[in-house]
């Protein structure tokens, strides 16, 4: 702990002895002491002390959380980041490109082209099954790394059809099984989330950063005074948001960043074992360093509390870690990632993308002249099934 020294004389230190009578207070008997009382203590409070540092050990069990919590910020600090964006993004795009209705010739030419992306999906992967089945032992543990990079494009790319498949559907059956008042309610999330993340980055910039203002901790101590149930109700909204985009950004990052993660997506009734366990895993980890970013940012409201002495007091000065936390290099990673995200959302709203020339360009399987003679043939068999079918 850094601490202060101050050394002083003992004769420079005087002893009053003070007797009150009913109904006096304190304070009017130091206004009415003498002056050489007063001077003695102003001399005593401007004497800079001598900077120090006090050593003290913690528990296993303390070092313990803080190594998982030391864990969890580089995965905390990244994925929150980008949630914080993509959150509120994601809910106003689902309003933007909501379902509409389409005519016969559009919603044809569609399937269509959804039929030739699933072709294209299917040549790939029995081409990738063919190239590693072929390999040798030794050819297969050097390419590990390669063909998983690939498993997971190929990954991303099902799932991004998959989608496109579901909002075909949503668009071709929107009078039957369709909820029209969805895409409002999710506008309205969108808003509401917009305004919380808007909150937190300035949060994070004004008290985390520059400690300028205590912002949302005055806020929250002021229904102390009155009823502090609203703070602590206000507290856990911020609290699980920034999980929620954790969350987000997880699956987020995994859609954006095809080499880093594979994506684990989570939908009613279609969410296997092991996406439950990935995300669970990810709350888990995220969990800690969430507690104790949120002891940081509200650390005015969280004061005298055990949290506040565990991560601020305890982990925010060991040896190990305190450098990180008092550079704040975490909380830049935060904002950082906030920024990039809310640029390549800008740029490319919706994780779908082009099939023939985009994500499968790093796929050596099937060639640019080859997906050009499919398209050509696809584009004239479309004009005769078209034809026939009105």
């Amino acid at each position: 702990f850094p601490i202060k020294e101050y050394k002083f004389n003992i004769n420079e230190m005087s002893l009053n002895n003070y007797n009150t009578l009913p109904g006096d207070s304190i304070n009017g008997y130091i206004a009415a002491s003498g002056s050489d009382t007063n001077a003695k203590t102003k001399t005593l409070l401007s004497k800079d002390g001598i900077d120090s540092i006090l050593k003290y050990p913690v528990g296993f069990d303390i070092y313990i959380i803080s190594w998982i919590s030391f864990v969890g910020w580089f995965i905390f600090s990244i994925f929150s980041g980008a949630g914080l964006a993509a959150l509120p993004f994601d809910l106003v795009a689902s309003y933007v490109y909501r379902p509409v209705p389409l005519d016969p010739i559009e919603m044809n030419s569609r399937t269509i082209d959804l039929k030739m992306r699933a072709d294209e999906i299917m040549e790939t992967s029995l081409a990738m099954k063919k190239t590693r089945g072929d390999s040798s032992a030794l050819g297969k543990a050097a390419k590990l790394l390669k063909d998983r990079a690939e498993v997971n494009k190929l990954t991303n790319m099902i799932y991004s059809l998959e989608t496109e498949v579901s909002e075909m559907e949503a668009c071709k059956n929107i009078n039957k099984s369709y909820n029209p008042l969805v895409p409002y309610i999710q506008l309205v999330l969108g808003c509401l989330c917009y305004i919380i993340s808007l909150m937190w980055i300035l949060q994070i910039i004004i008290y985390n950063l520059l400690g300028e203002l205590p912002w949302l901790n005055s806020y929250l101590l002021s229904f102390d005074s009155w009823f502090p149930m609203f703070g602590v109700v206000t507290y856990a909204i911020f609290s699980i948001y920034l999980l929620l985009c954790t969350i987000k950004g997880c699956f987020k990052v995994g859609m954006r960043c095809l080499c880093c993660c594979q994506i684990h997506a989570m939908a009613m009734g279609k969410t296997s074992i092991n996406s439950f366990l990935f995300n669970l895993a990810i709350v888990m980890l995220c969990t800690t360093p969430l507690v104790h970013f949120c002891v940081i940012s509200f650390s005015g409201y969280a004061s005298y509390s055990d949290a506040y002495l565990l991560f601020n007091v305890q982990m925010g000065n060991m040896a190990f870690f305190s450098k990180m936390f008092q550079k704040h290099i975490f909380t830049y990673t935060i904002l950082g990632m906030a920024f990039i995200t809310t640029c390549i959302l800008y740029y490319r709203p919706k994780d779908t993308s082009v099939y023939g020339t985009g994500t499968l360009g790093a796929l050596p399987t099937i060639s640019k002249e080859e997906r050009r003679e499919s398209r050509s043939l696809v584009k004239k068999d479309r004009g005769v099934e078209m034809t026939s079918k009105l």
